[in-house]
Formats: C-alpha cells, sequence, structure tokens
C-alpha cells in the first residue's frame, strides 16, 4: 500500500516536471515561427538628478570649500519584454524643431550608474529584469551644423540589435520635450514625474564665468598640471576665488606658478596673482587686514585684486601689491 502511495505520488510530479521541461522549447518554437522572439524594448526616464563633482563623488574629509562643476543627468532603465537579449548602443539622440523649423539635435551618452563613467561598449539587456543608466548630455547642434538628426521631428532614436540584426527604437516628445507613454507599442513609458530630456544640460564648469568676466585678453582655463590656471598674464598666474577663501586661492596661485616656471622654463617668470570676488565693505576690509598681516614677511610678491559685486571687469577692481621682502 505504501508503495501504491508513493508511486501515486511521484507520476504527478515526474509528469509535471516533463511538461515543464517541454514548455520552454516548445514556446521558442512557437515564437520562433511566428516571428515573436526578438527583443521587445522600452525605455523608462525615471527621474533628473545632478552630481556635483568634488562633493557628492568624494568623501567627506577630502571635499573641496567650493563646488566648480556641476553634471546633470536623468536616471532611466531599459525593460526587454521579449524573448532575447538586446544590445543597446551607448549613445543617442534627439531632433525637435527650433524657432526657424530648423533641426536642432541633442547626442546623448549612457553612464554607468556604479562607476558614474561614460559606457564605451554596447549595454546588454536581458529578459529577466531592468538595466539602469544615466543619461547626460554628450552635444548640441542645428543638423546642418553637422549633428545630424533623426528620421522625424520631435523624436529620440535609439539603435540596438537582438537575434534577427539591428533596429531601431523611436521614442516620441511632446513640445516640452517630455518622453511620451505608448504602452500599445510598448516604445516608451515615463513615471509619474514629467520628465524633459531636453532640460538636460552639458557640465557646468562655475569657474567659466568668472574667467570671462575678469580675465579679457588673458589666457584662461590652461592646465598646466594638477588643475586649470585660471588666467595668465605676461607677468602674473592668477587664481580667481571668493574673498573668504584667499588662503586657499593663495596657495593655489603660489603652486600653479611653480609649476609654470617648470613646464615653461624658456618663459619670463610670472608672481602669482589672486582675483577675490564677492566683495562687500566689510568683508574685503577684513580680509585686507588678514593679508597684509600673513604678507608681512612673506615672498615672493603677491599681487590681490578686490572685486565688488557689481564690477564687470578686472580694470573696476581694487589692486593692491604686496612687495614685502623676506626677513
Amino acid at each position: 500500500m505504501a508503495k501504491f502511495v508513493k508511486d501515486w505520488i511521484g507520476f504527478p510530479a515526474a509528469a509535471i516536471a516533463a511538461i515543464a521541461a517541454l514548455y520552454a522549447p516548445a514556446r521558442e518554437n512557437i515564437l520562433s515561427l511566428l516571428g515573436r522572439d526578438g527583443a521587445n524594448l522600452r525605455f523608462e526616464a525615471l527621474r533628473p538628478d545632478a552630481i556635483s563633482l568634488g562633493q557628492d563623488d568624494t568623501p567627506v574629509s577630502a571635499q573641496k570649500d567650493k563646488i566648480d562643476i556641476n553634471i546633470s543627468f536623468l536616471r532611466a532603465a531599459f525593460v526587454n519584454d521579449g524573448a532575447s537579449t538586446a544590445s543597446v548602443m551607448p549613445e543617442f539622440m534627439c531632433s525637435v524643431p527650433d524657432d526657424n523649423q530648423r533641426a536642432f539635435t541633442s547626442r546623448y551618452q549612457l553612464i554607468d550608474i556604479n562607476s558614474q563613467k561614460r559606457l564605451l561598449e554596447d549595454v546588454e539587456v536581458p529578459t529577466t529584469g531592468p538595466v539602469f543608466v544615466n543619461v547626460v548630455l554628450k552635444e548640441s547642434g542645428l543638423a546642418e551644423d553637422g549633428y545630424g538628426s533623426t528620421a522625424t521631428l520631435g523624436t529620440c532614436e535609439f539603435r540596438f540589435s537582438d537575434k534577427y540584426g539591428s533596429k531601431l527604437l523611436t521614442l516620441h516628445l511632446d513640445k516640452s520635450g517630455i518622453l511620451q507613454t505608448d504602452h500599445s507599442s510598448g516604445a516608451v513609458t515615463t513615471s509619474d514625474i514629467a520628465t524633459s530630456i531636453l532640460e538636460l544640460d552639458g557640465a557646468e564648469d562655475n569657474r567659466v564665468a568668472p574667467r570671462n568676466r575678469f580675465c579679457a585678453g588673458m589666457l584662461r582655463g590652461i592646465r598646466m598640471d594638477s588643475e586649470p590656471i585660471d588666467c595668465i598674464t605676461g607677468t602674473h598666474v592668477i587664481a580667481i576665488e571668493p574673498v573668504y577663501l584667499w588662503e586657499r586661492g593663495l596657495q593655489r596661485a603660489l603652486r600653479q606658478v611653480a609649476e609654470f616656471r617648470r613646464l615653461a622654463p624658456d618663459a619670463a617668470a610670472r608672481s602669482p596673482g589672486l582675483i577675490l570676488t564677492d566683495c562687500t565693505e566689510e568683508n574685503c576690509v577684513i580680509s585686507k587686514t588678514e593679508m597684509e598681516l600673513a604678507l608681512a614677511s612673506f615672498s615672493p610678491s603677491v599681487t590681490v585684486w578686490m572685486c565688488d559685486e557689481w564690477v564687470k571687469s578686472l580694470g573696476n577692481c581694487v589692486r593692491t601689491d604686496f612687495t614685502v621682502n623676506s626677513k
């Protein structure tokens, strides 16, 4: 009796296992016959975000006093509802008409969410779950200037491949650049937060505007060694900092003077210079007093420009030359 019960229980289990083993190949064969065993790719725009270099990517103990570069990006995911893996190229583009109905194209790059580095190889999107990526703006411009265009304005185009070869995923945009939901075709979905991909900016370097403002006619942003030099004249290597960071600015100017001398030994010697911005009456007096005390027995000579908030050029700043000889 016990053997009968055991065999009776074991038979359905074995039968179910056999049926399950046959189901997957049978399903694949049916999908293949119907031509539906390829990838079915969707793109999900999740939410916009930003990273501040020197803060979000740096331990607290090593963070800077001031953030120089901000990068906006879009958190997104690929979902594959098909039957085979999709390989997505790491770049895509979106094209919209400008005010004169010319094609304006933005090219985007996929970023690895862990390393925060650009993906150089195709992204493999399996059928087992979503693949999360970040999206940043690479470049943008008119199609007539060489930036290309999508087949239809008001769309984004992803190129990917599956077992049947190369394919194109087209994402539609509304007038605000928000990705449109199209559940019928499975092309694109968005989160509850409306996300305009056209609002993504490139890396915003907060050092560029002050250089343009105070260093007209000078060399700007030249990288000699450790970091870019704000401004170089025939007599000075200049660092630009807010007035409350004058000590950091002085350290950077002195370091960059030494780098300049080492990497350009045949060039005329430059003195360290310091442009202090956001200067109000009270904090400039305090900072000038602190510098005079600190530089009382300091060499080499240092030139400092105190610049009020309203000034538009270096000529409107107050210049002080600290030329005290070392003792």
